[in-house]
């Protein structure tokens, strides 16, 4: 399995960064008020300070900080789904995802098909009043599961694609 960065293969001003654990509770510090909102009602917890906290000690997986020219944009993660030959993938927004979100957009197309390949399917949960993103999912070709009013199951690159 390539890293996150050997996948980039392309030149491009973002980084995609593994960070430490004083990283992560400052970035989780700078996300959108949506994200943090959709980081609690996908949760089991009473605060956004325990969703950070689990992140740190029970994810498994590398949490990555994700860079436009030194200024960070977002934080995310991929991990292997737990009975399926998908793969969960995640990612929360700085407000700084609103000054960069034309170039975030190709970036990620280009992207996509470099992590479909590595990792399979990409999955997760949405919550759907985080219109950013239904938004840039949606742009990215997202085929969508209504669970409720509020929640989605996405997939990138499935059969279906």
């Amino acid at each position: 399995m390539s890293t996150i960065n050997e996948l980039l293969g392309f030149k491009t001003p973002w980084k995609v960064t593994p960070m430490g654990t004083k990283r992560i509770w400052e970035v989780s510090e700078m996300l959108r008020e949506e994200d943090k909102q959709e980081i609690l009602h996908t949760s089991d917890r009473s605060s956004f300070e325990m969703c950070v906290f689990d992140l740190i000690i029970k994810y498994p997986c590398p949490v990555y900080e994700l860079s436009y020219k030194g200024t960070t944009v977002g934080m995310g993660g991929l991990s292997k789904a737990f009975r399926s030959d998908k793969t969960v993938i995640w990612l929360c927004f700085t407000p700084e995802y609103k000054k960069h979100k034309l170039s975030f957009l190709k970036f990620s197309k280009q992207f996509l098909g470099r992590l479909v390949k590595a990792y399979g399917t990409l999955t997760n949960v949405v919550w759907l009043p985080n219109k950013t993103h239904v938004e840039y999912l949606n742009w990215l070709g997202a085929t969508w599961t209504p669970l409720s009013k509020d929640f989605a199951i996405f997939e990138l690159g499935g059969e279906s694609k």
